[in-house]
């Protein structure tokens, strides 16, 4: 990070993107601060602790979960987002201002 923040470093094409399998899903979050889901009533609470009321009928849309079979899916897929989707994301688009960056997402499950 030090070289990133300071510019010195090699400014050459960067490929980087993410996988739909990429990530440890609902394990990483129970790791962090989604711990307490079991039930949908809960999961409705934290997406709105999350996302905040004015965005909650978003993030529902996003990730549902109606029933307790649909939680783990859901929180993996909100886990995979913020940690690597995310993190992919913004990294790249950092680099694009200095340098040629390509991004990929491969939706192809077991790639």
């Amino acid at each position: 990070l030090e070289a990133l923040v300071s510019g010195r470093y090699h400014r050459v094409p960067l490929m980087i993107g993410v996988t739909v399998d990429d990530g440890l899903g609902k394990t990483e979050l129970e790791w962090t601060i989604f711990n307490d889901v079991k039930s949908p009533a809960a999961y409705r609470a934290l997406l709105e602790r999350q996302f905040g009321s004015s965005k909650l009928a978003d993030a529902l849309a996003h990730f549902p979960a109606e029933s307790e079979e649909q939680l783990d899916p859901a929180l993996g897929r909100i886990s995979n987002d913020l940690w690597y989707f995310m993190g992919s994301w913004l990294m790249a688009d950092f680099l694009a201002s200095s340098q040629d960056v390509y991004f990929y997402c491969v939706t192809e499950p077991s790639f």
